[in-house]
Order: C-alpha cells, then sequence, then structure tokens
C-alpha cells in the first residue's frame, strides 16, 4: 500500500509521523524511515522512535555527494600541464564515482563495507568514505520483509515510512 500526504495540514514532524499512522502505518510496526535528513526528524525519531531504523534518502546523498569528487579531481590535477590536469581530473572523478556506487548499490552489509574499504584506500577516497559510513551504516536492512510503504511530507521535512 502506497499513500501520499501533501504537507498542506502537517505541521512538525510528530504530524508527518501521523499521517503515515492514518494511512494503516502503526508506530510499532514502522521498521524504518528513509528521509532528507532533516534534524527535526532525526531528533524526534531518537528521542520517541528509537526502534526504527533511519536512512537518508538515496536522492539526497548523491546531491551531496556532487562536490567532494570535484574538489578531489581538482586537487588531483594541481601542478600539472593542461592537458595532464583534464586528463587527471577525469580520471580521479571517474575511479571515484565506481568507487562511491559500489558502496551506495551494495547489496548485502558485507558488500558495503568491502567497497567502503575499497574507497578509503582510493587517495581522494577517505573523506567520502567517512560521509558515506556516517549516513549509511547499519541502515540497509531490517529482519522482517517490508509489506507497507507511507510516503510522507511535511513544513519539517520529508520521508518514506517502511513497515
Amino acid at each position: 500500500m502506497a499513500h501520499r500526504q501533501r504537507g498542506t495540514k502537517c505541521q512538525g514532524v510528530p504530524a508527518t509521523l501521523r499521517s503515515g499512522q492514518s494511512s494503516r502505518l502503526e508506530s510499532r510496526a514502522t521498521a524504518g524511515v528513509s528521509s532528507d535528513g532533516a534534524q527535526g526528524l532525526v531528533s524526534y525519531l531518537r528521542r520517541r522512535l528509537s526502534w526504527v531504523q533511519h536512512q537518508r534518502c538515496v536522492w539526497h546523498l548523491w546531491r551531496n555527494l556532487r562536490k567532494p569528487p570535484a574538489r578531489a579531481a581538482k586537487q588531483a590535477g594541481e601542478g600539472l600541464d593542461k592537458e595532464a590536469a583534464k586528463r587527471k581530473r577525469q580520471k580521479v572523478r571517474e575511479e571515484l564515482g565506481t568507487l562511491i556506487h559500489g558502496v551506495i548499490d551494495a547489496a548485502s552489509h558485507e558488500q558495503v563495507e568491502q567497497a567502503l574499504q575499497a574507497l578509503r584506500h582510493h587517495p581522494f577516497g577517505a573523506g567520502i568514505a567517512a560521509f558515506l559510513n556516517l549516513h549509511l551504516d547499519h541502515t540497509w536492512f531490517t529482519p522482517s520483509p517490508i509489506t507497507r510503504v507511507c510516503s510522507v511530507s511535511s513544513p519539517s521535512g520529508s520521508g518514506v515510512i517502511f513497515a
């Protein structure tokens, strides 16, 4: 079952989650929340729904990962002649992109850890690996199958509730 609640009536994070409950998603059945990372939602989950796993939305992760590879590529090309710098920047962007995909697209926790390790060992990957580890560690998997999904939004943030 999927339900979309537009944010016009929602006031704050509890209202966002109540809109999910009104869609027959009871808070105790909620296994996880994927969101844009709004601090109000993260804080509320820690305080009131500590059993719920939180995961950053992959789209928001990719948006936040645009600049670090570009900065790394720029740094990699410093001190080289124009053509060599261009080739080096392209190579670093491709390498980091492949390594980042390895983390985000991993099918298991073990694959995530292996991909993070490979990213950490790249000359420009340690900071990106730390960012990904912070946002993704232990958030992919739930012990029971997801049977219901509810997308919610409010002025304080948006997300998807899994139960």
